[in-house]
């Protein structure tokens, strides 16, 4: 029998009579399945990755899968494997790669440079094994690093931490695309007879850049999509990494903009004569790079197919430029411009030269340099760990009918086919992978460029030598830099492996596809996810999807306009500088995440990533809070407080977001924790508050008394609303009830506990109530209720439980505290059947009449009541509204100004002049002193004066004088807060009469028995007074 017929099987809930509904389908983090079929864009058009081609190209769509052998099937897969690190290692193999790498070697010296380039490596395996951990707790679904960390640490982190990754991923759209400026404006120099566009510098650059940038966004708009790491963190977490992975994108755009720029603009001065577009300059790289900005959106309007097939194209000339430096640094110079230009081959003595740091400014950054300034400028060169996570929505991989591939033998004779599989499992093998090979190629690049190129070249090949006839590499005349200015070496020029390489084009061609490739990555990387959980008021603009992608124009042209307003700087180190604290800041999250969820030990969390400790990921959280304070100890700072201002945004607006996160999980046993150690606390008499079991039913029925009960405890005291049932309650209808207690709590703004009995007597019920109520030491100390004001007209046995009700509450050694109105409490007539407020209205906008077509009276039964609830939750908005409530009676109409009064008693302040009388008629505790004390410090009475009496008996008897003269001074202490007036009353202290006593007798057997018969009218007898 299929999972569709045996679901109709009844429950045992529909077997004990309960009324069948639908069961949800949904997690709470769906949506219905009806309604998501709806809303999801056809799937004609869509392309999807597969898992190999997500995480380095669909290889395997190349081969037909039909009839071949498990052999050939496991060949292809390793060759798919190798193909599924492509959009990591497109993202890693950035700009720095071609642009900064030899510069930071002639910085930090071989052996501080391969230290760094540990270092920075160090950082993003460990969070590289922390997303692991993530990606492998559970189905992973589209939208990256934000979905992975706001499910795993809440909306509040997620929120925060998403917005700064696309900042952070803008920026470094725009640090590619300056870098594709640079290479952009070099050639012109060199190639086109030093030809400018404006003046060779930064304007040069920003001009590239910004048309750059406008053709990416063109192509990413119907490309890719954000969507992994916020559900493991809650709403709060996954609001600020969202937040933050969505500047850095922006920056990182930005920053690969401009290293672009460079490169086309040393290619345009080396290899056409000096050309410039301008000056040379920034000018230059500003205008290459918005220029290549507009490419970057061009390419991703194009669509997610044409992106993964240019990233293939692009793979394949990122590797060439690379095998192109190897060979040539092992083929030698080839000419003495070569050799002029700092290029001598491979020597040992050269090695063991560039073996040691030589710190200090140079024609690529005249500022003084240190190590972690210079960390700061290479570190984005390994920030692409994310690009497959961010692809997480568009992986598929092999499957064999449905299911995954393994390796068993009767798998030999199955005809094959595609079919989707989890991200989990391709997001750790494709980062992972992609971070080792990237690692190897920058510590080898590192030392090849140490071994074979000097620091400073003049240029000159006139100044080259024979090298038979020295005895010394560094005897050249040309790389004799003192006194005058050189413009080639490590430390002076950024296309010295233009120089090393055997083709000098092919780096050019290397470096444009580095940094378009990764700018594209970079300006697709947007949390798109974060838009649409409506974390932040507006951002759900940004996330309309368009085409059949569903791909959010406005997002792309969003991280595009941060990306050319970083462009503008047209600087590659600073850009890069910018970009770093973003990026840090996000994967120390990502490791918070990894390692919170591990630390409190919630059931939920469980990675299947063999190679995780939560202490490792700790580690990795220190080291990156660590690196941020030691490259700019002032940026961290910002971002911290941008961090925690996002997060406690919102974590204030308290977004309609159950996840599952961490933070919840942590929040339910703290809370365990907390409540089990005040079990070993003795109380005390300072440390007392009064704990309240408010007898009020269904909150809606006695808005004043809740009123009332919620000035005493507010948000630091107990306060638990007891609702006795007559009638037995099925368990949907319970559920029902109790959530639209909860309901009328929150709207009103009153922080606590919604409890229901079911007895048909009131007495039993509260009896229950009593004991039951509360957990350990927080548990009510004392029982607020109304007065009665029927007593004298209801039937005598309800009277009788009334008055029980209070008995019960002394057995139990609790407080008790009876309030009356003059119109009285109860306004349960003016409550709808299904137990909603017919008098409350949220759109205060309408008047009554308006609304009266809206609050008619119907009636409800119980299965439809339990449908109704769920069914106006799920329309309640997670943005928080400024809630001003209209009462109305039923049917819309107006209600009396009396009950209006009665109703808003205790939500307006009291006027000047009015006192508060207290009877201290004995010394209880100091309850009785202590309730008006606490009623003053609210509003409604902060402007009452406040005036004890104390009874004094006649001379000769003062018992408690002593008592009575501490309370005297105490008031006198506080002549502005209290007055105190002793009266004395005769005959106060008089015995009770004995007809008095005996009616008392009688009363106390009549409650140890049943309210029937003799034992009522036998009590009856006695004249109720």
């Amino acid at each position: 029998m299929s999972i569709q017929a045996g679901y109709q099987r009844p429950t045992l809930d529909d077997l004990h009579g309960a009324s069948f509904h639908d069961k949800p389908t949904t997690s709470p983090d769906d949506k219905p399945a009806d309604e998501e079929k709806a809303s999801r864009p056809s799937q004609k058009g869509v392309h999807k990755m597969g898992w190999m081609e997500g995480v380095l190209v669909s290889l395997y769509n190349s081969f037909i899968l039909v009839g071949i052998r498990i052999d050939v099937v496991l060949l292809m897969m390793s060759m798919a494997m190798f193909v599924s690190q492509m959009p990591c290692l497109l993202n890693i193999w950035g700009v720095m790669l071609f642009l900064r790498l030899t510069w930071v070697v002639g910085q930090a010296g071989i052996g501080e440079g391969l230290l760094l380039i540990s270092a920075s490596n160090l950082v993003t395996i460990i969070t590289s094994v922390s997303m692991s951990a993530i990606a492998t707790n559970g189905q992973i679904k589209g939208g990256g690093i934000y979905y992975m960390i706001s499910r795993s640490l809440g909306a509040e982190f997620g929120g925060a931490i998403g917005l700064m990754f696309t900042i952070a991923n803008s920026i470094a759209c725009a640090m590619h695309l300056i870098g594709f400026c640079e290479s952009i404006k070099d050639l012109l120099r060199l190639e086109f007879d030093n030809m400018v566009i404006l003046d060779g510098g930064h304007n040069d650059t920003r001009i590239i850049g910004c048309i750059t940038a406008v053709v990416i966004l063109g192509i990413a708009i119907v490309g890719g999509i954000y969507f992994m790491i916020s559900r493991s963190l809650g709403a709060e977490f996954g609001g600020a990494i969202g937040l933050m992975f969505t500047i850095a994108n922006a920056i990182a755009c930005a920053m690969y903009v401009i290293g672009f720029c460079d490169s086309l603009k040393d290619l345009l001065r080396l290899e056409f004569d000096n050309m410039v577009i301008l000056d040379g300059g920034h000018n230059d790289t500003r205008i290459v790079g918005c220029a290549t900005a507009v490419i970057v959106l061009g390419i991703a309007i194009v669509g997610l197919k044409w992106v993964s097939k240019a990233q293939l194209a692009l793979l394949v000339i990122l590797v060439a430029a690379q095998v192109d430096f190897i060979v040539g640094s092992f083929m030698g110079p080839s000419s003495k411009d070569t050799i002029a230009k700092g290029f001598v081959g491979c020597k040992d003595e050269v090695f063991r030269h560039n073996w040691y740091s030589a710190y200090g400014p140079s024609r690529i950054d005249d500022s003084d340099q240190g190590f972690f300034s210079v960390f700061a400028v290479f570190f984005p060169a390994v920030t692409g760990i994310v690009a497959g996570a961010n692809m997480s929505g568009d992986l598929k991989g092999w499957c064999v009918d449905g299911h995954e591939l393994n390796f068993a033998p009767w798998n030999r004779s199955y005809n094959l086919d595609v079919g989707v599989l989890d991200p989990g499992s391709a997001i750790p093998k494709g980062t992972l992978v992609a971070v080792f090979i990237t690692f190897t190629s920058y510590i080898g690049y590192g030392m090849m460029s140490g071994a074979c190129s000097v620091r400073e070249a003049s240029g000159n090949p006139e100044e080259v030598l024979d090298m038979e006839n020295l005895s010394s590499v560094f005897l050249h005349p040309a790389f004799n830099c003192t006194g005058r200015d050189c413009e080639w070496g490590l430390l002076q020029n950024s296309q010295m492996m233009t120089v090393v390489s055997a083709w000098g084009p092919l780096i050019y061609g290397g470096c444009f596809a580095a940094t378009l490739s990764s700018a594209i990555a970079s300006i697709v990387g947007g949390p798109r996810a974060l838009a649409k959980d409506r974390l932040y008021p507006g951002l759900h603009f940004f996330a309309v999807g368009h085409g059949p992608n569903n791909d959010p124009l406005r997002g792309y042209i969003a991280c595009f306009l941060l990306s050319i307003a970083c462009i503008l700087i047209a600087d590659l180190n600073a850009v890069a500088t910018l970009q770093v604290n973003f990026f840090l800041a996000a994967y120390g999250l990502i490791n918070f995440s990894a390692f919170h969820s591990s630390f409190s030990k919630f059931p939920g969390w469980r990675p299947a990533f063999k190679f995780y400790n939560l202490w490792l990921s700790l580690l990795g959280t220190g080291i990156c809070a660590a690196v941020m304070f030691l490259i700019q100890w002032d940026v961290a700072l910002a971002t911290f407080a941008v961090t925690l201002i996002l997060y406690l945004y919102v974590s204030y607006r308290r977004p309609d977001a159950n996840w599952g996160s961490s933070t919840q999980a942590a929040a339910s046993t703290n809370a365990l924790r907390y409540v089990q150690s005040m079990n070993r606390v003795e109380d005390h008499v300072k440390t007392y508050r009064p704990q309240v079991l408010v007898l009020a039913g269904h909150p809606s029925t006695r808005p004043a008394l809740m009123d009332f009960a919620h000035l005493i405890t507010k948000s630091y005291a107990l306060l638990i609303v007891g609702h006795v049932v007559r009638d037995s309650l099925q368990y949907d209808n319970r559920v029902s009830l109790i959530q639209k207690g909860y309901t009328w709590l929150n709207r009103h703004h009153i922080k606590g506990f919604y409890d229901v009995v079911e007895s048909d007597r009131l007495d039993l019920g509260t009896k229950a109530l009593l004991q039951l109520s509360g957990l350990g030491r927080l548990r009510p100390n004392m029982v607020l209720l109304g007065f009665k004001a029927d007593w004298a007209k209801c039937d005598l046995l309800v009277t009788l439980r009334y008055v029980n009700v209070i008995h019960e509450a002394f057995d139990n050694c609790l407080a008790v505290g009876i309030l009356r109105l003059q119109g009285g409490l109860d306004f349960s007539s003016f409550v709808e059947e299904n137990g909603e407020i017919a008098e409350e209205k949220l759109n205060i906008s309408k008047s009554c009449e308006d609304e009266k077509g809206e609050s008619e009276t119907r009636s409800t039964s119980s299965g439809e009541l339990a449908h109704e609830t769920k069914s106006s939750e799920k329309s309640q908005s997670s943005e928080r509204i400024a809630m001003n409530l209209t009462y109305c009676g039923i049917g819309g109409a107006a209600l009396p100004d009396d009950v209006l009064d009665n109703l808003t008693r205790f939500q307006h302040p009291l006027k000047k002049g009015t006192r508060m009388d207290v009877w201290w008629l004995y010394d209880d505790g100091g309850l009785t002193i202590l309730l008006p004390y606490i009623l003053k410090q609210r509003a409604q009475f902060s402007f009452a004066s406040l005036r004890i009496f104390s009874l004094a008996s006649s001379k000769g008897e003062l018992e408690h004088e002593q008592r009575r003269e501490g309370m005297r001074i105490l008031c006198s202490s506080h002549p502005r807060r209290f007055s105190f007036a002793p009266l004395c009353i005769r005959g106060f202290d008089t015995y009770d009469h004995t007809d008095s006593i005996s009616q008392w007798c009688c009363y106390r057997m009549c409650r140890r028995c049943d309210y029937t018969g003799a034992q009522a009218l036998s009590y009856e007898d006695g004249k109720r007074r």
